[in-house]
């Protein structure tokens, strides 16, 4: 099955070519998909300042933004992770494996 991304100003909409060997599937939104869409998944976890680290790196190059807002909605992004994601992945009946 092919999955069509969501378009966004730093990057349009694609199709993701379900037929490939390897596709992979990052983001936050990817949990929210079906779990018997993937033969294998995995979670990656990152600590609170890597996390903001990262997303500083990526958000200000690759998608122009100010790196004030960054740093003011991290915190309530990282709070939405915790309450929504965390324990949907770590429920996951799916999951094959989790890298700190």
């Amino acid at each position: 099955m092919s999955i069509l991304t969501i378009n966004e100003s730093w990057s349009p909409s694609t199709v993701l070519d379900g037929r490939k060997p390897i596709l992979i599937v990052e983001g936050m939104s990817a949990s929210f998909l079906p779990d018997d869409l993937f033969d294998l998944t995995i979670a990656c976890f990152t600590g609170d300042k890597a996390e903001l680290s990262r997303r500083l790196a990526r958000d200000t190059k690759e998608r122009h933004r100010d790196a004030t807002f960054i740093e003011k909605t991290h915190q309530i992004r990282h709070q939405q992770y915790h309450h929504y994601l965390e324990p949907l992945i770590l429920k996951s009946r799916y999951l094959d494996r989790s890298v700190p």
